[in-house]
Order: structure tokens, then C-alpha cells, then sequence
């Protein structure tokens, strides 16, 4: 999978949690991000047609989050 997300933003992150954390850890969140937001973004698309519309609505997000967890 290509890399969407920049890997900065993620060290930034864990570095504020104050614990230790490997220099890979960065990098691994940063693809499981990648992965949950593909999901999302497949039952966003489920929702939108499921209401006839080819346009994902921020309400159709929200909706997916809420049938995935």
C-alpha cells in the first residue's frame, strides 16, 4: 500500500504520550491508520448508496464508524 500519511505527525504523537516507544512504532501507526480509514471509507460508500447518492456526505462517515464499531 502506497504511504498516505507522513510519518512526522505520528512520531509527534507518540512522543507526547511521555512512554518509550520504538522508531518503527511511527511508522506502524501510521499504516494501521491507513488501513482503518480505507474501511471507513468502503462502508462510507455502502452508506451513501444505500441512500441513493454517489457523493460520501460527512454523515455517511459517521455512519460507517457507528457500523464498524
Amino acid at each position: 500500500m502506497a504511504e498516505v500519511f507522513a510519518i512526522a505527525p505520528f512520531k509527534k504523537l507518540l512522543r507526547g504520550t511521555g512512554n518509550r516507544v520504538g522508531n518503527d512504532a511511527a511508522e506502524a501507526l501510521g499504516e494501521v491508520t491507513e488501513e482503518i480509514g480505507y474501511l471507513i471509507i468502503e462502508e462510507a460508500l455502502v452508506v451513501a448508496s444505500e441512500n441513493k447518492r454517489k457523493t460520501v456526505r460527512k454523515e455517511d462517515i459517521i455512519e460507517a464508524k457507528r457500523r464498524l464499531w
